[in-house]
C-alpha cells in the first residue's frame, strides 16, 4: 500500500468512497499509469504528461563552415529526454525555402553520444540550412536552424599519378584542408607547413606525412579510414609522387 499512498498523495486522495490498490502497469512511452485507486464502480486512472526530447545539435559542420562535400554528413548530439524514451533524429536540408531532403535516425539511447546523417541527394553550391528536430514516439521537439556553406572544389588538376606536386596544387590543396579542418572544429588558423617556393622548396617525407595526419583528423571525426598507399613514407626512398596528393584530395571531397 505504500506505493499506492505516494500515488495519491501526488495525484489526489478521492473525496468519497473507499479505494483498493490496483496492480501498476504502464502505456507505451509511460505516458498514462494505470497506478490508482478503485472506488464505487470506476477505475481512475492517472495520466503522466509526455515531455518531448531536447532540442538536437550539429557538433560539426560549424555555422558557416566550408564544405566540398555535396552529401556532407553532419555530426549531431543525441538529446537526452526527460522521460527516459528513445530517440529520433531528423534533418531537414534546405536551399532558401526549397525543402531538399529529409533524414531521419532510427531510434536510438537519449543522450547516448552522436550521430552522423547525410543527405540523400547532391546539395546545390551555396548555403544550405539544416533544421533539426527530435521525436520520442509521442512528441517532437522544437527545432534548431543551423547553416553551413556547400562550395565547389577548388582548382586541383589531377596530375600524373607518377610526378610529384606543383606549388600551384600544393598551395590548393593546403588551403582545403585548412578550411575543412576549420569546419570540423579543428585547428588550422596557422600554415602548418609555411610557403612554397616554385623551383626551390623540396616536398619532403614531412610534407607528405603532415597532410595524411591532418586529413585523417577530419575523415575520423566521419568515420572513415584512410587506406594510403605506401602507407610507410621513407626517407630517400619513397617518391612524393601524384598519387599520394590526389589520395588526400579524394579524401578531403568526402568530408
Amino acid at each position: 500500500m505504500i506505493l499506492l499512498e505516494v500515488v495519491l498523495a501526488n495525484y489526489g486522495r478521492p473525496s468519497t468512497g473507499g479505494y483498493s490498490f490496483v496492480t501498476p502497469s504502464y502505456s507505451p512511452k509511460n505516458t498514462v499509469l494505470t497506478l490508482g485507486y478503485r472506488y464505487g464502480d470506476g477505475l481512475i486512472t492517472i495520466s503522466k504528461a509526455n515531455n518531448p526530447p531536447n532540442i538536437p545539435v550539429i557538433l560539426t559542420p560549424k555555422a558557416n563552415g566550408y564544405n566540398i562535400n555535396k552529401r556532407c554528413p553532419v555530426i549531431i548530439n543525441i538529446p537526452t529526454d526527460a522521460d527516459g524514451n528513445t530517440v529520433q533524429v531528423r534533418a531537414t536540408f534546405k536551399n532558401g525555402s526549397t525543402q531538399l531532403c529529409q533524414v531521419t535516425s532510427s531510434f536510438v539511447i537519449q543522450g547516448s553520444g552522436t550521430i552522423k546523417l547525410t543527405p540523400t541527394v547532391d546539395l546545390p553550391v551555396g548555403t544550405i540550412t539544416v533544421i533539426l528536430d527530435a521525436y520520442d514516439g509521442t512528441e517532437w521537439s522544437t527545432t534548431n536552424t543551423y547553416t553551413f556553406i556547400i562550395v565547389q572544389s577548388p582548382n586541383f588538376t589531377v596530375i600524373n599519378i607518377d610526378n610529384n606536386i606543383s606549388k600551384t596544387n600544393m598551395d590548393n590543396l593546403k588551403l582545403l584542408l585548412l578550411n575543412i579542418r576549420l569546419s570540423r572544429n579543428l585547428d588550422g588558423v596557422t600554415d602548418f607547413i609555411g610557403n612554397i617556393t616554385k623551383n626551390q622548396t623540396v616536398i619532403t617525407k614531412s610534407h607528405l606525412d603532415l597532410m595524411r595526419s591532418k586529413t585523417s583528423d577530419v575523415l575520423s571525426i566521419i568515420g572513415i579510414i584512410p587506406t594510403w598507399t605506401d602507407p610507410i613514407v621513407t626517407v630517400n626512398e619513397t617518391i612524393r609522387k601524384g598519387i599520394h596528393w590526389i589520395e588526400i584530395f579524394n579524401y578531403l571531397k568526402q568530408c
